[in-house]
């Protein structure tokens, strides 16, 4: 499970870039709280990356 500081780190972009990311729905998240948490396996999905990817 990640932190919005660490799925940036990971990617690359800034905070600013990973919100937008969340808020158009490109990365699904789970909301605890106020802060957003990331499972690695929907990051893993969004870079197209590991069994829930869609690639045989």
């Amino acid at each position: 499970m990640l932190d919005m500081k660490q799925m940036c780190k990971i990617l690359g972009v800034s905070l600013k870039t990973g919100y937008g990311l969340i808020q158009e729905n490109k990365i699904e998240c789970l909301k605890v709280g106020r802060a957003y948490k990331i499972p690695k396996p929907f990051l893993l999905s969004y870079l197209k990356i590991g069994p829930s990817s869609g690639r045989e």
